[in-house]
């Protein structure tokens, strides 16, 4: 009996290496085939874009909820994973560069933890996201501030 539970455990145990050395396997190929591939993963700027909404949707409520750390957090997060789409898909930049502005005078009213400069600032924000949004001609994707929250963060501490 022990020696067909030891057996049935050497089976198993050579089962789990052979499928977790498959799972190192899916990146092959030359270097640049390597690199296409991830290229490939990361895709264009809608996952960046995906991104950026959920965080525009914390950002909103942190703002709404006087969270400034959290709220500085967001916009900071918003920014630089901007940066690296952009940096991925630079053909989008020029049209991007109007986010800049919005972006620095939201930076400063959660600096200032100026809930009226927010409340104005945030608007100013979903409006040029809107406008870029036209500008790439992608106007039926419409930004408007959110009306349920998704993450469990709640308030200022």
């Amino acid at each position: 009996m022990n020696r067909v539970f030891i057996g049935f455990m050497l089976m198993v145990a050579a089962a789990c290496s052979e499928a977790g050395t498959s799972g190192k396997e899916w990146l092959t190929g030359s270097e640049d085939d390597r690199f296409t591939t991830v290229s490939r993963h990361l895709r264009g700027l809608d996952m960046t874009m995906f991104e950026i909404g959920y965080r525009y949707n914390e950002l909103y409520w942190a703002g709404r909820d006087h969270n400034w750390e959290y709220a500085s957090y967001q916009i900071g997060k918003i920014d630089y994973t901007l940066k690296l789409g952009l940096e991925r898909r630079p053909a989008r930049a020029p049209a991007a560069k109007m986010i800049e502005q919005p972006i620095a005078a939201l930076k400063r009213a959660i600096e200032e933890r100026d809930p009226a400069g927010f409340t104005a600032r945030f608007a100013d924000l979903t409006r040029t996201c809107n406008t870029c949004h036209t500008a790439e001609k992608v106007e039926f994707m419409h930004v408007q501030p959110p009306t349920v929250r998704i993450s469990p963060i709640h308030g200022a501490r």
